[in-house]
């Protein structure tokens, strides 16, 4: 998608021909029709994150909300998308991951042998699902990337930081009421900065490894 303009892009159409031999599934995802309700925040929270320079100039004109409003509004006003065909992408634990959004070009001049041709409006992965960086779980330092797990056990100092110039997304399972959020005193710091490789990891330099 290449930027002409804020908010105009190129789109590269495409055109099932009889014959040509068809994806086979991906295994990891399940794709199912878009919830219209769910649609709209999930756009959102993608063009939020986006290092799309069009994405960056609409967020950056109107807010993620509005400008997701504007995104969806054009593809309506533009390009015709059967129903059905958007569809939302889950990983094989059930969570939603992500969306792509198929359309048509709807100028009949675009046609080819009388077939319309089509393109991918927009496709994203959620911010919590995309994205890598580094951990630091006591007084280790590791490595994270997409569909990692990490244990991190009852009170120990632990923070993960997006150190690969991307965003990091995460989920976090801990019982709100019993696990309350503290902060390290500027004691506990000095403990921790000692080593190296925590040292390191503070000022966004990380270097993985055990201590």
């Amino acid at each position: 998608m290449e930027v002409l303009q804020p908010g105009h892009y190129w789109k590269t159409p495409f055109v099932w021909e009889p014959g040509c031999p068809q994806p086979h599934p991906e295994a990891a995802l399940v794709f199912e029709p878009t919830p219209e309700h769910w649609l709209l925040d999930a756009v959102a929270s993608v063009m939020a994150d986006s290092l799309d320079e069009s994405d960056r100039l609409a967020v950056g004109r109107l807010g993620p909300a509005r400008a997701a409003v504007e995104l969806l509004a054009l593809a309506s006003r533009e390009f015709e998308a059967p129903h059905g065909w958007w569809r939302l992408a889950r990983d094989d634990k059930g969570h939603a991951v992500g969306f792509v959004l198929p359309v048509l070009f709807a100028d009949e001049s675009t046609r080819r042998q009388g077939h319309p041709e089509g393109t991918i409006f927009y496709m994203g992965v959620l911010p919590e699902f995309r994205g890598r960086g580094h951990c630091l779980v006591g007084s280790e330092v590791k490595p994270i990337e997409t569909r990692d797990l990490v244990t991190v056990p009852p009170m120990i100092w632990h923070q993960f930081r997006a150190t690969r110039g991307e965003p990091l997304g995460f989920l976090c399972m801990v019982n709100a009421a019993r696990d309350k959020p503290q902060l390290p005193t500027q004691e506990d710091l000095a403990g921790l900065q000692k080593d190296a490789k925590i040292a390191a990891f503070l000022r966004n330099e990380p270097r993985a490894g055990p201590t």
